[in-house]
């Protein structure tokens, strides 16, 4: 018996409650599901808007001047005078805040002073840090690719957005962090094993795996590559099953809220913390007033 059908996927229509949004599931809602599955009702299904956290919107834009210096890699182009990296800057940071402004129904801080001169400097050191630290060794082939698939023929597919693909056959998520990873984060990305598949089914060879944190410092950014060995099909196949059980218990109406202390840090940054957790907003009020 072939290691497909050995892990053929389960009958996910034996409890057709509720539904499973646009008929797909990414990486980062199947994580939201399992970390709070609360949120992943409000978010995904009710579709609610969540007020933007400063980490987030720092994390975006950092992303966004990464994702374009690969770009600019990509398509041959010598490095862009400071005076392209403002303009960029610039572009970047207005997207997130209008981005903001309207999945929050409400104008944001960002306009005003320190804010914005922070998230510009930002996307700013996200582009000089490629080019500092890895654009002279990297050779991206793709960059920021769309894709969405039905993997061994499940009834749902599972989309995503593939961050890079390199010449040396690497798959690449870039992830924005606050402290340095451990190898653990990319042993145990579903992103790196839904982007391996993919790249798989377009024919390339996928010869590793690579977790680039950016480390988002105060006055900094520090560019940390994480690169571990490809999935094998067992591994594979256990990260697909357990799509398979989350997408089983979104179908079913099971979302469980968050409820420890443990899942504090997870929930710091929700834009839906005020209302459903007080006790926790207080909480994160009262540390942030203490400077903690």
């Amino acid at each position: 018996m072939n290691g497909n059908a050995e892990h053929a996927p389960m009958n996910l229509d034996v409890i057709p409650l509720g539904d499973l949004p646009k008929g797909r599931l990414s990486p980062s809602a199947k994580t939201t599901y399992s970390v709070c599955g609360e949120k992943y009702r409000r978010q995904y299904i009710n579709m609610e808007r969540q007020a933007p956290a400063v980490p987030l919107m720092r994390g975006s834009v950092v992303h966004m001047g990464f994702s374009w210096a690969a770009s600019e890699q990509i398509r041959g182009m010598r490095r862009p005078a400071e005076k392209v990296i403002v303009e960029y800057a610039d572009q970047a940071t207005g997207l997130e805040v209008a981005r903001s402004e309207s999945e929050s129904n409400q104008k944001t801080e960002w306009k005003n002073g320190e804010n914005l001169i922070t998230l510009r400097a930002d996307v700013r050191r996200a582009v000089g840090a490629y080019e500092a630290q890895i654009g002279k060794t990297l050779r991206p082939v793709e960059s920021e690719r769309l894709f969405s698939h039905r993997f061994d023929g499940r009834p749902y597919e599972i989309s995503g957005k593939l961050d890079l693909y390199d010449q040396m056959g690497f798959v690449r998520d870039i992830k924005t962090v606050g402290r340095r990873m451990d190898e653990n984060a990319a042993l145990h990305s579903d992103a790196l094993t839904i982007y391996q598949k993919h790249v798989e089914l377009t024919g390339r060879v996928v010869n590793g795996l690579a977790l680039d944190g950016i480390v988002l410092k105060k006055d900094s950014i520090e560019i940390q590559p994480l690169e571990i060995a490809p999935r094998t099909e067992a591994q594979k196949a256990e990260c697909m099953d357990e799509f398979d059980k989350v997408v089983q218990g979104i179908r079913a109406g099971i979302f469980v809220k968050a409820n420890d202390w443990d899942n504090y840090k997870a929930c710091k940054t929700c834009g839906f913390l005020r209302d459903c957790k007080p006790e926790w907003y207080a909480a994160k009020k009262t540390a942030v007033s203490d400077g903690q």
